[in-house]
C-alpha cells in the first residue's frame, strides 16, 4: 500500500460550508476518496437548507444517505483494522460504533410528526461534520502505519 498524494478532488468552492482541505489526506486513497464523498453529501444537505425548499421527505432521504455513507465507510476501514490486526481497532470501532448509535437516535427522532426537520437535519449535519474532522484528525491517523506496513508485508495493494 503506497501512499497516495493525488487525491485531490475539486470539491471546494465558495458556496460550501465543510470544505475539503489537504489536512485531511490520510495517503490512502480508496479512505480519502470516502471521506470526500462524506463532504459532497454534508455539502448536498447544506444546500438543500440554504434553499429552505426541500420537504421533509427530501431532507430525510439525505440525511438517510448520509448515515449509511457513513455507515459504508466506517465498514471499509473496519474491514482493513481486523486484515492487518491493526492495534487500534478495537477502539476504533468502538468510536465508530458512538456514531453509528447517535445517527439511529437522530433518524429515528427525524422520523416523527412533531420535529422540525430542517432545524434537526442542520443538527445533524453539524454533528456529523464535527464528527467526522475530528474523527479523521485524531483518530483516523493513528491506522495510517499500520495500514501502510501491513499492507506492504501481505504484498496487498487494498486502496485502489
Amino acid at each position: 500500500m503506497e501512499p497516495q498524494t493525488d487525491c485531490r478532488a475539486p470539491i471546494i468552492n465558495e458556496h460550501m460550508k465543510y470544505l475539503w482541505e489537504d489536512k485531511y489526506l490520510l495517503g490512502i486513497k480508496e479512505i480519502d476518496e470516502q471521506h470526500q464523498q462524506y463532504f459532497r453529501v454534508l455539502n448536498r444537505i447544506e444546500e438543500m437548507l440554504e434553499k429552505k425548499e426541500a420537504d421533509r421527505e427530501e431532507l430525510q432521504e439525505e440525511v438517510g444517505e448520509l448515515a449509511d455513507y457513513a455507515f459504508y465507510h466506517f465498514a471499509t476501514e473496519e474491514k482493513y483494522l481486523k486484515e492487518y490486526d491493526c492495534s487500534v481497532t478495537a477502539v476504533h470501532i468502538q468510536l465508530h460504533d458512538v456514531y453509528r448509535e447517535k445517527m439511529r437516535v437522530y433518524l429515528e427522532a427525524s422520523r416523527k410528526g412533531n420535529v422540525d426537520v430542517q432545524a434537526m437535519t442542520a443538527e445533524i449535519a453539524e454533528f456529523a461534520a464535527n464528527w467526522l474532522t475530528d474523527h479523521i484528525l485524531k483518530v483516523d491517523r493513528l491506522y495510517v502505519p499500520c495500514f501502510m506496513s501491513k499492507g506492504k508485508q501481505q504484498g496487498v495493494e487494498p486502496v485502489k
